[in-house]
């Protein structure tokens, strides 16, 4: 059992250290590279641990965001109850847009740029969860990120 919990484990970091090579050469699209690309390049990679991969059964995941142009503004929404028939409105978040500080905070500013006139069906109750650049996670520990490599 121990020997196949290390063999687990090598075999995840060389895949780790595959996939972080990839992200920092991976570009999906045709681009001009300026100086900075070439100093700086950004890569970001999500690493999961599973309860068997753990030494004491937890469960852990983090996302590297190599970015300097995010928003990095961390929110908490509460849980909330919800009227029959009401509507969810439909805004989009551009991930790297910014405001200066005298407009206002990236969140407040979606609210009042980023409606896209779409509303979708409310469900009776939502949970309170966090967010921050790319990963969300409820009350319960349920996570939910993305992988930009």
């Amino acid at each position: 059992m121990k020997l196949k919990r290390t063999v687990f484990i090598l075999a995840s970091l060389v895949l780790l250290v595959v996939l972080i090579g990839t992200a920092m050469h991976f570009r999906p699209f045709t681009y001009q590279a300026t100086q900075k690309d070439i100093e700086f390049p950004e890569g970001c990679t999500v690493i999961l641990v599973g309860k068997k991969a753990s030494t004491d059964g937890s469960v852990m995941v983090t996302h590297t965001a190599d970015c300097g142009m995010c928003d990095w503004t961390f929110r908490h929404i509460p849980a909330a109850d919800h009227e029959p028939g009401s509507m969810r409105k439909i805004y989009h978040i551009n991930q790297i847009k910014t405001w200066p500080p005298e407009v206002g905070q990236k969140w407040d500013m979606v609210l009042k740029e980023g409606y896209t006139e779409l509303d979708i069906p409310q469900v009776s109750r939502t949970n309170a969860y966090i967010h921050g650049v790319f990963g969300y996670m409820n009350e319960h520990q349920l996570a939910l990120g993305e992988s930009t490599i």
